[in-house]
């Protein structure tokens, strides 16, 4: 049986990290009414957790939607002003979304930006 501190050590994580994961059920463990440590965690257990790379690994979530771009960002990639970008969203040349509201915002999806800028006539020098 281990302790928590030899854990930690094992592991490479925080005493309170590892409190944590006790408690979450992710590392199993025992407790002990005994002394200072009171969870203790068997040998076996600790094997498995060590030669499991991504034991303790969180996963990270793709982005649930389109990725939104404010005015501001959209004349910066069109080399525009921030007033060309909102008349484009107002006549409806660019598509966007308005937010609803007192201070309401135009928010733009990234791949209609570049499927207008990719629409537009490439001017002659």
């Amino acid at each position: 049986m281990l302790t928590v501190p030899e854990v930690c050590t094992r592991l490479g994580i925080s005493k309170y990290t590892a409190y944590r994961l006790i408690h979450e059920g992710k590392i199993p463990a025992v407790r002990v009414d005994s002394g200072r440590h009171r969870f203790m965690v068997e040998e076996h257990e600790m094997d498995r957790m060590e030669n499991q790379e991504d034991y303790f690994r969180v996963p990270v979530a793709e982005p649930a939607g389109p990725q939104l771009l404010t005015a501001a960002e959209v004349a910066q990639m069109m080399r525009c002003s921030v007033e060309t970008v909102r008349r484009l969203a107002a006549t409806g040349q660019l598509p966007a979304i308005r937010n609803q509201g007192r201070n309401s915002h135009w928010r733009f999806n990234q791949g209609d930006v570049m499927a207008y800028l990719r629409a537009q006539p490439v001017a002659a020098s």
